[in-house]
């Protein structure tokens, strides 16, 4: 049969391309596999086409691949399949791709893969897509991942999300990014989150947010972190909030600093609190101030204490006048103690009425200075 010249191989019927053996089906020359017209090729039965080598298929045109129906796409073998070239993969038209079996995806190269349409793509089922190797999926194009919905996105298991690489994860829309599942946030690596887009972390849900690891917080840069929304950054754990690092506090704007509460203040350390600069501390709310404890505020120096505003050091009630040192006592500036109430004034240790300075002793009022105990 390897004698038969194109023009007699096209003339062939369907009932006598069906006749051929095993045997004379592997004799058929890849130049007369390409005369094939695509009704000849689909007279091939399964035992006919499983004999096809991995050579034969490679002879096939884009014209043959796109012809394939639902039958002759499931007569090929994951090695045939995986001998496609990338114009053949291209010539699959979304059909094609819905007819294709999980092992049979598995079987696709990733030169194949990525050379398909985004349509293609788009259009495999969530079971398909689940079936992509880690390979197959950090082999996907931007282009082709941005083609996915959100649900067949969330299709993508936890090892096929740690295999996107960080320009497939940068590439990933807001949409799709927080439709993923507590699971699937939670399999990123530290490099991905790193990568993220300062779109995509403004993007973030609460309900994101809440799945990220202590690594994952932590791996969030500087620049990352100023995106954040105040509600998402105040709606972090506890022990989330404890896995930011100084730089990423002294990174928050004065926005995001002015939006912590008590609660949020009474998570972050001592080490934490010591890292926001002057600017943040004056812009935190009297809540947030009144909140600090003796251990939060021994880790203040002197600029730093000195950044409180007269309305912060107003707030400050008995207790917690109590929590400043001598040292720091001594370090506030006159306009600071001045802007103490005489209830807190009158609340001040003996120790900590000694340590004030002539300056701050003058500076005083009439009403704190009338509070002040014979012992003080």
């Amino acid at each position: 049969i390897g004698l038969l010249t194109t023009a007699q191989v096209r003339g062939l019927s369907t009932t006598s391309i069906g006749a051929l053996s095993d045997t004379q089906v592997l004799a058929l020359t890849t130049t007369q596999l390409a005369a094939f017209s695509n009704t000849n090729l689909s007279a091939l039965d399964s035992t006919q086409v499983g004999q096809l080598t991995t050579t034969q298929v490679r002879s096939l045109t884009a014209s043959h691949i796109t012809a394939l129906d639902a039958t002759d796409i499931a007569e090929f073998t994951t090695d045939q399949l995986g001998a496609l070239t990338a114009t053949q993969a291209q010539a699959l038209t979304s059909t094609n791709m819905a007819d294709l079996a999980e092992t049979q995806i598995q079987a696709l190269t990733t030169t194949s893969l990525r050379s398909m349409s985004a349509t293609n793509v788009a259009s495999m089922s969530t079971t398909q897509l689940a079936a992509l190797t880690t390979q197959q999926t950090a082999s996907l194009t931007t282009g082709q991942l941005n083609a996915l919905t959100s649900t067949k996105l969330g299709a993508f298991t936890e090892s096929q999300i740690e295999a996107l690489t960080t320009t497939q994860v940068a590439a990933i829309s807001t949409t799709s990014l927080v439709s993923l599942d507590a699971t699937q946030v939670a399999a990123l690596t530290a490099t991905q989150v790193a990568n993220l887009t300062a779109t995509q972390i403004g993007a973030l849900t609460t309900t994101n947010l809440s799945s990220f690891t202590e690594t994952q917080v932590g791996a969030i840069t500087a620049t990352q972190i100023k995106s954040l929304s105040t509600t998402n950054l105040s709606a972090l754990g506890e022990t989330q909030t404890g896995a930011l690092t100084t730089t990423q506090i002294a990174s928050l704007s004065t926005a995001q600093v002015g939006a912590l509460n008590a609660t949020d203040i009474g998570e972050l350390d001592a080490t934490q609190i010591g890292a926001l600069t002057a600017t943040q501390l004056s812009r935190l709310t009297t809540e947030a101030v009144v909140a600090l404890d003796a251990t939060q505020l021994g880790g203040l120096n002197t600029t730093q204490l000195q950044s409180f505003v007269t309305t912060q050091m107003g707030a400050l009630g008995a207790g917690d006048v109590a929590e400043f040192n001598e040292t720091q006592i001594a370090q506030l500036t006159a306009t600071q103690v001045r802007s103490l109430t005489a209830t807190a004034v009158g609340a001040l240790a003996d120790t900590q009425v000694a340590a004030l300075t002539t300056a701050q002793v003058q500076s005083l009022s009439t009403t704190s200075l009338a509070d002040l105990t014979t012992t003080q």
